[in-house]
């Protein structure tokens, strides 16, 4: 027996597809603009501006993965946060019995 074709219901067709069809069209839509770089990529402070590449420890002054030079203010902070995380090491360990 199996199903035939006349068997589906076109109200179900459209839900189905609205319940994955649209979302799926969505995600494929915001990756293609990401790619082409119309949405703007958020990375952390220490990750490159272009490609998110993690800069901690970097003293060349370009990413090593993209090339793209690294501002003088990302390259202040990078040089801080080994001292930051000293800190917050040490003001967490105060409490500590």
């Amino acid at each position: 027996m199996g199903v035939l074709i006349a068997d589906f219901d076109p109200a179900l067709m459209l839900g189905l597809f609205t319940v994955f069809g649209v979302p799926l069209f969505l995600v494929v839509f915001l990756l293609i603009l990401r790619r082409i770089g119309t949405l703007p990529m958020h990375y952390g402070l220490s990750q490159c501006e272009k490609c998110g590449y993690d800069l901690r420890g970097n003293t060349m002054g370009r990413c090593p993965e993209c090339g793209e030079v690294i501002s003088e203010n990302q390259r202040l902070l990078l040089a801080s946060l080994p001292k930051l995380a000293e800190q917050a090491k040490r003001e967490s360990s105060v409490g500590d019995p």
